[in-house]
């Protein structure tokens, strides 16, 4: 493994361990400085990381970016939640995108019915709860 590589895993991780720490202490200066930065690092991984798959790469950095935006939402002193969870609700997409890009095949309806399925089964149960967040 490069040199740089590790230089960078071990950056990832200690921002990453440093954030939990100082998440622990409430000490949330510290945590928005590392929290950003860990998440960083990780697109820097990716952004260095050799990839078969040229738009695989792209929308694991948009999910990744994401990820990111949906974080700092949530770290802001005035809450942003519901800006926040579309940002990881853009993610997830993209990186739903990210692993179809790589499939050799395409899915069938009744490989999606069950997923579809359970998700009206969730939503008929959540539904009465989540007031304002019901789109």
């Amino acid at each position: 493994m490069e040199p740089r590589v590790i230089a960078l895993i071990v950056f990832v991780l200690a921002a990453a361990a440093l954030t939990i720490i100082f998440d622990y202490r409430g000490r949330w200066r510290v945590v928005y400085a590392f929290k950003p930065l860990a998440m960083a690092g990780v697109i820097v991984f990716v952004l260095i990381a050799k990839y078969p798959y040229p738009r695989y790469r792209a929308w694991i950095l948009a999910g990744l970016g994401s990820s990111m935006l949906g974080d700092v939402f949530l770290m802001l002193r005035r809450k942003r939640f519901l800006e926040g969870l579309a940002s990881f609700l853009a993610a997830h997409v993209f990186y739903i995108i990210a692993f179809l890009s790589t499939m050799a095949y395409h899915l069938h309806f009744g490989t999606l019915l069950p997923f579809f399925l359970y998700a009206l089964f969730m939503m008929r149960i959540l539904a009465p709860y989540l007031k304002k967040l019901r789109l």
